[in-house]
């Protein structure tokens, strides 16, 4: 018996016969379990795994490119459809750039190090070596012949006067340009030896493509100028390989690249990197030429702050390559002029706006 709950009266009903005993009701007869096999088990995409070799180089300097490829991906597989389109370039100019392993260690550690400052679609990190002689501490006047500028811009622009007065007189400017100029003349003649390369697929895992997030600029890159294997009065035992992560811990007055960030670029105990960026878009015609921006820019950057101050700055545009650039044919149009110069031509100064530009903004994509 239980009891039924009405008006507040407790009554209580007929306790209701077992199932089992209702001969006059067919009863459900239990089905046989069907067994096909094993339950399917869910496919684990494999977790990528970062790879590092050595890339190309039109002079034979030593050069390592860094990517992520799916873990299961054997050593010995052709890496041309897996290698990333997307590039961003890297110059260690340091008096030990060419210490044994440096190169290809800086390439690890910068793609490892800054996933999160970067833009998440296939893109690769590659890392030239080219050791220069370190700023001068006693010099205080160079000649404009000296800073190589010429290499980069013609004598006959008049920010060339500009340039070399405003340099020749710091040492640590006139250090700034010389690794400019000879790191821009290098990149130039690569990006028009890759373009020549005959196999299309090739060429383009090796593509080096213009920065597509900066409204004034077209071609960036960065300089490490300084580099300390043994850190000094670090905040801790931390490596220069270790720092490149650990900027989202960093108090947020330190994080903050903005603030005094040429100061503590100097006095970063693991190192200091060149922001440079040049080849500028389309100016107006009519814009006074005292408002014109200079052909040439560099900006200093504590190395433990190249993620924050230089990597997500570039990373905005990348899917401008895959959606726009590739797709509608400006990298096939390069690919040609290059073809048709050959590769040991030589390159116009890099101080001009690309007849291409035109092309890509008439594809559609913010200019």
């Amino acid at each position: 018996m239980y009891p039924v709950y009405l008006l507040g009266f407790v009554e209580f009903s007929p306790t209701p016969e077992p199932e089992d005993d209702r001969e006059d009701e067919e009863q459900p007869q239990p089905q046989p379990q069907q067994f096909d096999g094993p339950a399917r088990r869910k496919k684990l995409v494999p977790k990528p795994k970062t790879i590092v070799h050595s890339a190309p180089s039109h002079n034979g300097i030593p050069a390592f490119v860094a990517y992520s490829v799916p873990a299961d991906t054997p050593d010995n597989a052709d890496m041309t459809p897996l290698r990333p389109a997307y590039a961003y370039v890297f110059y260690d100019t340091s008096p030990g750039a060419l210490n044994l392993g440096r190169a290809k260690d800086l390439a690890r550690s910068i793609f490892d190090g800054n996933k999160n400052n970067r833009n998440g679609l296939p893109e690769r990190i590659e890392v030239f070596a080219i050791p220069l002689p370190p700023p001068s501490e006693t010099r205080s006047l160079y000649p404009a012949e000296e800073l190589g500028l010429d290499l980069v811009l013609s004598q006959e622009s008049p920010w060339y006067a500009r340039i070399t007065k405003r340099v020749s007189q710091d040492p640590q400017d006139a250090h700034c340009l010389q690794n400019a100029a000879a790191c821009i003349n290098h990149y130039e003649r690569e990006v028009q030896s890759r373009l020549a390369i005959p196999d299309r697929a090739e060429a383009l895992s090796w593509y080096l493509p213009e920065g597509f997030g900066d409204f004034y600029y077209t071609r960036h890159i960065i300089i490490v100028d300084r580099l300390e294997d043994e850190p000094k009065n670090p905040p801790g035992p931390t490596r220069w390989q270790d720092t490149l992560a650990w900027t989202h811990t960093l108090p947020s007055e330190q994080r903050n690249p903005d603030i005094n960030r040429a100061e503590r670029a100097d006095s970063s105990s693991y190192g200091r990197g060149l922001m440079v960026s040049w080849r500028l878009r389309d100016q107006d015609e009519d814009e006074d030429e005292d408002d014109e921006a200079p052909p040439l820019i560099w900006g200093k950057v504590a190395f433990e702050m190249l993620g924050k101050s230089a990597l997500i700055f570039s990373r905005y545009g990348v899917n401008i390559l895959y959606e726009h650039f590739i797709p509608n044919g400006v990298f096939d149009f390069e690919r040609e002029k290059a073809r048709e110069r050959g590769a040991d031509d030589g390159v116009d100064l890099p101080m001009q706006t690309r007849p291409f530009a035109r092309l890509y903004r008439r594809a559609g994509s913010p200019a």
